[in-house]
Parts: structure tokens; C-alpha cells; sequence
């Protein structure tokens, strides 16, 4: 059954403050072409999640690493 079960978006994880006090995400929208929208999570995400790419079925699995 596709669908998220919990959240990922943690803040502690996501938002970082440097020492000026301002605030960034750990991920970025990048364009690619104007018809593509992608997102890049990078290794602050993989750090996160075990991930699972089903190029077969066209999905992904995630699951919380421990």
C-alpha cells in the first residue's frame, strides 16, 4: 500500500542554524529543465532512512536506519 506511515521531517534533523542565527534546510529543490521538478535530500537523508530502490515497480521503500 503506497503512502507515508509517520513523518520525516523531523526539525532537529532538517532546519540547521549557523552562527549567525539563521536557518537552512538540509535539502534543496533543483531545476533541472523548466518541465522538471526534483528534490536532492543528499546524505543528510540517507544518514536517516534505509532506502530501497525498486526500479522494476517504479517505487522506493524507506525505513528508519537503527
Amino acid at each position: 500500500q503506497p503512502g507515508w506511515k509517520g513523518c520525516l521531517w523531523d526539525q532537529d534533523t532538517w532546519i540547521h542554524t549557523d552562527y549567525r542565527g539563521h536557518c537552512y534546510t538540509a535539502f534543496k529543490e533543483s531545476k533541472l529543465s523548466p518541465s522538471t521538478e526534483t528534490w536532492i535530500l543528499g546524505d543528510v537523508f540517507l544518514r536517516q532512512y534505509f532506502s530501497v530502490y525498486d526500479r522494476g515497480n517504479d517505487r522506493i521503500g524507506l525505513a528508519q536506519a537503527v
